[in-house]
């Protein structure tokens, strides 16, 4: 897409009933589309048709996406509204904020929120043009379209997204990143830019390994001034914080559940009691799990662990569902196909919601084994205690 002429279009304004026909994308007739290129020469047709296939596919994201405009990399890895919401207040009342590999800004059109200097960085130009649209009505922001390694002014805090697929392939290892997690601690720990860090990481990455080469007593930095968060969205685990400098918090992990706003936190060595199975099993967020706070949980809701190795809490008594889901156990069965088949027609399951733990086949593979016909609904917990396997039929409270 040739982003200059597509912006310069969108602001001189698009004529309703055009724009009205374009939305329509690949249900609008080619005859219909070559008499609009007719009508309509100076418009690049084609660049706002794929416009507006991705402000659709960004309204997943954005309350406000069809004001904003995305590339096809943005739309997909720039962080929602939601957490570039949460990413400002997490910033807190700083005055002056970099926002590095800032994208089609995301995040940016929060950060410099009641900021008084913003610098936005992103080597990509067309992201850039993106960026400075998006965030047109901000008269604070500084873009730069340079290396992260090269930027080199003084602020409060530092705000980076790095690109996690470069050249188009997931990375998991922090120093493949572009830039790498080096390169971006080297801003604080070297060069002092800044007091602060937030670094937004993959979900996947393997922080404990991140905290031994870096800041353990043996790391490059050896420091204290770290913590983690682990935040999820709607349940799903979005990315893990890295937190540096007057950033860090007392506690080393949290976990933060959005869009409710929940905290957890905790050191990941707490400790509690493994019980068996009592009558209602909890489910923690996944962010929870994440974080290893799922025996922190177990301290706050008084429940025990249903096994060291599953991630499950289960009580007596029912308890509230802020930070996960409560199930009560009806029925405990051992693992076997055939006799699970037969209790599935006994009971006329129609529905059934599988969830697995310590169990070696998919969700998918288990569903296409089981032939269900009837009119009731089922859950169905599927996890390993032991050398064994058993099922537990659950209840939604």
């Amino acid at each position: 897409m040739e982003y200059k002429k597509l912006i310069a279009s969108l602001k001189a304004g698009i004529l309703p009933e055009v724009e009205q026909e374009l939305r329509l994308g690949d249900k609008l007739s080619i005859s219909r589309l070559q008499h609009l290129r007719a009508e309509y020469p100076e418009l690049p047709l084609s660049d706002l048709l794929n416009h507006y296939k991705l402000q659709k596919r960004g309204k997943v994201k954005f309350s406000r996406a069809d004001e904003m405009v995305f590339t096809a990399k943005g739309v997909e890895q720039c962080s929602s509204e939601i957490m570039g919401k949460y990413h400002n207040r997490r910033a807190g009342k700083v005055t002056s904020i970099a926002d590095l590999c800032c994208g089609i800004g995301g995040d940016l059109q929060y950060l410099a929120d009641n900021r008084k200097r913003v610098y936005a960085v992103d080597l990509d130009e067309d992201s850039l043009l993106c960026a400075r649209y998006n965030c047109q009505d901000r008269g604070n922001i500084i873009y730069l379209p340079e290396r992260v390694e090269k930027f080199g002014y003084k602020v409060d805090l530092i705000y980076a997204d790095p690109d996690r697929r470069p050249q188009g392939k997931r990375k998991v290892n922090v120093e493949e990143m572009s830039p790498s997690l080096e390169d971006l601690l080297d801003l604080f720990f070297e060069r002092k830019l800044c007091g602060g860090m937030l670094i937004k990481l993959a979900p996947v990455i393997n922080y404990l390994k991140v905290e031994k080469e870096y800041f353990g007593n043996r790391g490059k930095y050896a420091t204290q001034w770290y913590s983690w968060e682990f935040i999820s969205e709607n349940g799903v685990v979005k990315e893990v914080l890295l937190c540096i400098g007057d950033q860090a918090e007392r506690y080393k992990r949290k976990s933060v559940l959005l869009p409710a706003g929940l905290e957890l936190t905790g050191s990941g060595n707490e400790e509690i009691l493994e019980a068996g199975w009592q009558s209602y099993v909890f489910e923690p967020d996944k962010a929870i799990i994440r974080a290893g706070l799922v025996q922190k949980l177990g301290m706050e809701i008084g429940y025990q662990l249903l096994d060291s190795h599953l991630g499950l809490l289960t009580g007596t008594q029912a308890v509230s569902e802020d930070y996960g889901r409560l199930y009560r156990l009806k029925e405990l069965l051992p693992y076997n196909r055939k006799l699970l088949q037969k209790y599935l027609r006994e009971q006329e399951i129609g529905e059934l919601v599988i969830k697995t733990r310590g169990f070696p086949e998919t969700v998918e593979s288990l569903r296409h084994n089981f032939k269900l016909k009837g009119k009731n609904r089922m859950i169905m917990l599927i996890v390993r205690i032991g050398e064994g396997h058993q099922v537990a039929v659950l209840e939604k409270e």
